[in-house]
């Protein structure tokens, strides 16, 4: 359990989550959205327009600034994105432990509701006994 020891009370609560662990999980909701998609395609649209037949040739091809950005921004990305799937493991974890927790007391509860039962039933065995036994006297 010392590992369970870092993470907050509930970290499912999204209301308990930190700034930027709100902005990961923000980041890493719009970059798998077909919004993200469409913006960043066109986005290399535009700057291979700007750099061909606009007046701009800041970025001649083979468009290497164009390439970098590209790449900087999958490396930033990736990362955020793993943040993300990080907090949303822990969130499974916390989650997978109450069940866990909440599983055990209802198989307690159970168990003596059970012990409460087994009892009631020999008392009665042992009353229809002796009623029995009296009845035959």
């Amino acid at each position: 359990m010392a590992e369970a020891q870092h993470l907050r009370a509930d970290p499912a609560d999204p209301n308990k989550a930190r700034f930027g662990e709100r902005v990961t999980d923000r980041v890493a909701a719009f970059a798998g959205s077909w919004g993200f998609v469409g913006a960043s395609i066109g986005a290399m649209v535009l700057s291979v327009l700007a750099n061909t037949v606009g007046g701009m040739h800041y970025d001649p091809y083979p468009f290497i600034a164009l390439n970098l950005a590209i790449s900087v921004g999958t490396f930033v990305l990736g990362s955020v994105i793993m943040m993300s799937q990080n907090r949303q493991a822990e969130q499974d974890r916390a989650r997978s432990q109450a069940d866990y927790d909440i599983n055990v007391k209802a198989e307690t509860e159970i168990r003596a509701l059970h012990e409460k039962l087994d009892h009631m039933q020999a008392q009665l065995s042992r009353r229809a006994a002796k009623h029995k036994h009296s009845r035959t006297r």
